[in-house]
C-alpha cells in the first residue's frame, strides 16, 4: 500500500471512529471547554454580522479571556459558514477536519521523512489509536489546534534539515508563529523544536525566524508583558505542591497508559525483543540529520516538562508524533506477521477505550490522581449516556412560555459528581443551552438559593431541583407562592444519578 493511501485509510477509520464517539456521548462539556465553545459562539455570531475580513481582524486583534481567539474564532467562523449550528457536536465534528486531520497527516509525513513511508503510516497510525490524542480531539480545546501547529512546523523542520531548502524552514516558521497565537503553551513545545533544528542545521534554521515572528509578532507585540507573565504563572501553576516523586513519575505515566495503552507498548517491546536482530520488511533505520533533529526534540521537550511544576496530560499532545515517528521507525523492521498482530491489536485498545464498558482496562489511570483541588480533569473516558437536553428546554419553555421573559432558578445548582465530568454545575450549561434554543428565558447561574442567598434579583417562575422537592422543606424559598410540578427528567447517568425535577412557582 502507497504511503498516501494508507494515510488515507487510517484518517478515514480514525474519522468514522470519533464520529460514532461522539454520537453516542452525552456528557456535559468539560468547564475549561465551555469557556472556548463561548469564544467560537461569539465569531460564529460576528461573520454573519461583520463578514470574515472584519471579524478575522478582530479575532488576531484581540482576546477574550487568556488565551489567543484565533482558533476558536476559526472553528466559529466555518461552521456558521458552512451552517453548522453550535448545539450539538457540530463544533466539535469540525474539529476533527481543522485540528485531527492536519495533525494526522503532518505526522505521517514527519514518520516518511525522518524513517520512510512505511514508518510514516505507523507513525499517524499510532497517534489515532492513542487514547489521549483521540480523546482531546473529541473536545473543543486549544491544544488540539495548538498540537496540529507545532507538528506541522516539526515536519517542515525535519523536511528543511533534510536539504529541502528555504521554503520548508519559511513553512517551519509560519506553521511555528501559528501554534503560538493559538495558545501561547507552544512555547513549551517549540522552545526545545527551536533547540533541536539549531544544533542539527546550525545557522540555516534561522531562516524561520522572520516567518514565526511575521505572524506571531504583530500579535505579541501589544500584550508582550502580559502574555509573557501568564506564561510563566501557568508553567508554575501547581495548586497542591505535588512531592518531586509524583511531579517526576506524572508524565511517565501518562506516556505508559494513555498515549498509546499499556497493552500495546508491551506488544510493541515484545515483538522487538523477539524479533531483535531480525531483517524486516521495512526501511532499514536511518541515522541522518533529521533523526537525530527529532530525538533531541522529544528529548528536550520531556525534559523540560518534567522540570516545570505544572502537571497536565494535556501538555504532552503536541510531543506524541515525535514518539510515534520513533516507534514507527522500529515498527516497520518487524516482520509482517507482526505488524499485522500489531496493527490488529492497536484498533482494539484505541476502540475500547472508546467504546469499552470502562476505559480503565485500556488507559488506566494508575498513580494519576487529582493534582489539585478540583476534580481531575479525564479526557479519555468511553461514550456515555447524559442530559436530554432537548427535553429539557422543551419541558421549560412549555412551562415558561414560548417567546417571553420568564426566569429558570434552583435552590442548589446540581454539579456532575467528578465520575462524569469536570465542569461547572447545570445552570451555566443550561444558560448556554437555552439560548442556543432561542429561549428568552432568564437561567440564574450563579444565583441560586443557596449561594445568594435567597432570590435577591426576583424569584423564578420555574424551579430546578436534582429529586423529589416540596415547599414544606423550605417554606421560605416559595414565600406564599404555590408549588406545581412540571416535570421530570430520569437518572442522567450511572455515574451521576441525578433525576432533575422542574417545578412552577404559581402565584
Amino acid at each position: 500500500m502507497s504511503f498516501g493511501r494508507g494515510l488515507g485509510v487510517v484518517v478515514a477509520l480514525w474519522t468514522a471512529a470519533q464520529l460514532a464517539w461522539l454520537a453516542a456521548d452525552g456528557r456535559v462539556v468539560d468547564g475549561d471547554e465551555l469557556g472556548i465553545v463561548g469564544q467560537a459562539e461569539i465569531f460564529w455570531d460576528a461573520v454573519a454580522r461583520d463578514g470574515w475580513i472584519r471579524t478575522a481582524w478582530t479575532a488576531w486583534s484581540q482576546t477574550f479571556g487568556e488565551y489567543p481567539s484565533v482558533a476558536p474564532a476559526l472553528q466559529g467562523m466555518v461552521a456558521r459558514t458552512l451552517g453548522v449550528g453550535l448545539g450539538g457536536d457540530g463544533l466539535a465534528r469540525l474539529g476533527l477536519v481543522l485540528w485531527g486531520w492536519p495533525a494526522l497527516v503532518a505526522t505521517g509525513l514527519l514518520g516518511r521523512t525522518v524513517a520512510g513511508p512505511r514508518a510514516g503510516v505507523w507513525a499517524a497510525g499510532l497517534l489515532a489509536c492513542s487514547p489521549l490524542f483521540s480523546g482531546l480531539l473529541r473536545h473543543v480545546l486549544l491544544e488540539p489546534a495548538m498540537a496540529a501547529a507545532v507538528v506541522g512546523a516539526a515536519a517542515a523542520g525535519a523536511a528543511a534539515v533534510g536539504g529541502s531548502g528555504r521554503q520548508a524552514w519559511v513553512a517551519c516558521g509560519l506553521l511555528a508563529g501559528t501554534a503560538l497565537i493559538i495558545k501561547q503553551t507552544a512555547a513549551l513545545a517549540l522552545l526545545p523544536l527551536a533547540g533541536a533544528l539549531l544544533a542539527t542545521a546550525g545557522w540555516r534554521a534561522l531562516w524561520a525566524l522572520p516567518a514565526a515572528a511575521a505572524v506571531a509578532g504583530a500579535f505579541y507585540a501589544p500584550r508582550l508583558a502580559q502574555d509573557a507573565s501568564y506564561l510563566f504563572a501557568a508553567a508554575g501553576t501547581n495548586p497542591d505542591a505535588l512531592p518531586p516523586w509524583r511531579q517526576a513519575a506524572m508524565y511517565p505515566l501518562v506516556l505508559g497508559q494513555q498515549a498509546l495503552s499499556p497493552w500495546l507498548w508491551g506488544a510493541v517491546l515484545g515483538a522487538g525483543a523477539w524479533n531483535r536482530g531480525a531483517e524486516g520488511a521495512g526501511a532499514p533505520p536511518r541515522r541522518d540529520s533529521p533523526r537525530r533533529a527529532l530525538i533531541l526534540w522529544l528529548l528536550g521537550g520531556a525534559l523540560l516538562l518534567l522540570l516545570l511544576p505544572k502537571k497536565y496530560p494535556r501538555l504532552l499532545l503536541p510531543l506524541l508524533p515525535a514518539l510515534f515517528v520513533l516507534v514507527g521507525a522500529a515498527v516497520q523492521r518487524f516482520p509482517r506477521r507482526a505488524q499485522a498482530a500489531l496493527a490488529a491489536l492497536a484498533a482494539a485498545t484505541w476502540l475500547g477505550s472508546s467504546f469499552g464498558a470502562g476505559s480503565s482496562l485500556f488507559a488506566p489511570r494508575l498513580g494519576l490522581g487529582p493534582l489539585d483541588e478540583r476534580c481531575p480533569q479525564r479526557w479519555v473516558e468511553p461514550a456515555a449516556p447524559g442530559i436530554d437536553w432537548p427535553a429539557l428546554t422543551a419541558m421549560l419553555e412549555e412551562a415558561g412560555g414560548p417567546g417571553t421573559d420568564y426566569r429558570v432558578g434552583a435552590l442548589r445548582w446540581p454539579v456532575p459528581p467528578c465520575e462524569h465530568q469536570t465542569t461547572q454545575d447545570l445552570g451555566e450549561h443550561l444558560r448556554v443551552r437555552m439560548r442556543w434554543a432561542g429561549s428568552e428565558a432568564w437561567v440564574m447561574a450563579g444565583e441560586d438559593w443557596a449561594q445568594a442567598p435567597g432570590w435577591p434579583g426576583g424569584s423564578p417562575a420555574l424551579l430546578i431541583t436534582d429529586g423529589p422537592w416540596s415547599c414544606d422543606q423550605l417554606p421560605a424559598a416559595c414565600g406564599d407562592r404555590a408549588l406545581e410540578s412540571v416535570g421530570a427528567l430520569p437518572p442522567v447517568a450511572a455515574d451521576w444519578p441525578t433525576a432533575i425535577h422542574v417545578w412552577r412557582l404559581a402565584p
